[in-house]
């Protein structure tokens, strides 16, 4: 393999970008230390021509043809985790965001813009990569890094949801939103199981920007296309819940949301996480309208694993309420919804304090007020 090649594969590996430029060859995103403790990324740029040698008489080199320039800095130099600058470093015409460096490999020339290019992306991402004892790097599910390592308390709390794979039922407007989320709390997996066609209100109803391409196309592979770009672990299931697949949906599942807007969707999976010792949250929200205004309430039910009490907090939607629902465009209230579904989640699994058990929490938007629920207390008021 090729110095080409080899740069290739570790800017492929890590999520760096190639860039050519006329008489410069450059590498951008690379994890660095800006100062003392404070991460961050920077371009490194070598000067080469159009055979890829080593090319001189750019002012930033100060007569070395060996030399690199780094930019995208804040203190005009790169240093190490104690803010040490990386040595040999010569400051650029006195800015801030860039310096120069003059390196050589074994104290040769190097044999092409390639090679330079490896061996200080490689200087000062080792640099990066040193961390102290106490804490350490850890895998995250990402396809982009991000320059920082974790104590040991900080992967304490990863881990209690590290391999957590979840299944989100229903990817409309509030089970968008928490699939959203979830795919960015480092758990192993989040399958959305939807079997709806993306109308053109629903654009308005989920995270994101508006995209008109995906109007007729199925919300689960909305889900997966769009954030399997970014992590691992997506899994879009383009149908709905049925008796005949539920099985598949509980399969390997640790956890699950359901924010389905059908009470035989719901009570389905709501009995199936149950029997199979699947904690789960059940999402609700109740629209009303009053002359020209909106009463609205968002219900969340909490089950633990094996828990016959959440029947009482499973909200009952009639036809009356699913077309004011329709009708309606409120991202924001989704959005409240998803958060509160989310942050309970967190709490069973101990990443957040919880100081009392709750099994279920309504919300009154109207007021602002929330009545939490403890276990076996009515979930109304």
């Amino acid at each position: 393999m090729s110095m080409k090649d080899c740069v290739h594969a570790e800017a492929k590996k890590r999520g760096w970008k190639i860039v050519r430029k006329p008489n410069e060859l450059g590498l951008i995103g690379v994890p660095c230390f800006l100062k003392k403790d404070t991460p961050g990324w920077c371009e490194i740029w070598v000067g080469a021509n159009e055979s890829d040698q080593m090319q001189g008489g750019l002012e930033w080199q100060y007569g070395a043809l060996h030399a690199a320039e780094i930019r995208g800095l804040t203190n005009g130099s790169v240093c190490d985790r104690n803010g040490d600058p990386i040595q040999s470093q010569i400051s650029s015409h006195g800015r801030n965001d860039c310096c120069t460096l003059s390196l050589k490999r074994n104290g040769q020339d190097y044999p092409d813009a390639w090679d330079a290019l490896d061996f200080y992306s490689q200087k000062i991402y080792v640099k990066f990569r040193t961390i102290p004892d106490d804490t350490q790097e850890v895998e995250r599910p990402y396809k982009f890094q991000i320059p920082r390592e974790a104590s040991k308390d900080e992967i304490r709390r990863l881990d209690r949801v590290r391999g957590e794979k979840v299944a989100v039922i229903g990817l409309g407007g509030v089970g968008s939103w928490i699939a959203d989320m979830l795919t960015k709390a480092d758990v192993a997996e989040v399958h959305g199981w939807d079997g709806d066609l993306i109308e053109s209100k629903n654009l308005i109803r989920m995270p994101g920007a508006i995209d008109l391409d995906w109007i007729g196309k199925k919300k689960a592979r909305w889900f997966e296309e769009t954030y399997s770009k970014a992590r691992h672990g997506i899994y879009g299931h383009r149908d709905y819940i049925t008796e005949q697949n539920i099985d598949d949906v509980c399969s390997d599942i640790t956890f699950g949301f359901i924010t389905v807007d059908n009470d035989k969707g719901r009570l389905l999976a709501c009995e199936a996480f149950h029997s199979k010792g699947i904690p789960f949250i059940d999402v609700g929200i109740a629209l009303d309208t009053v002359d020209d205004q909106v009463n609205a309430a968002i219900r969340i039910g909490i089950s633990r694993s094996h828990d016959e009490r959440w029947h009482k907090f499973i909200l009952k939607v009639d036809d009356r309420g699913q077309d004011v629902y329709s009708r309606l465009e409120l991202p924001d209230i989704s959005a409240i919804a998803a958060g509160m579904a989310v942050e309970s989640w967190r709490k069973v699994r101990g990443q957040i304090i919880e100081q009392k058990a709750f099994e279920c929490i309504r919300y009154q938007v109207n007021s602002e007020e929330i009545f939490p629920r403890g276990r076996g207390e009515d979930c109304d008021e």
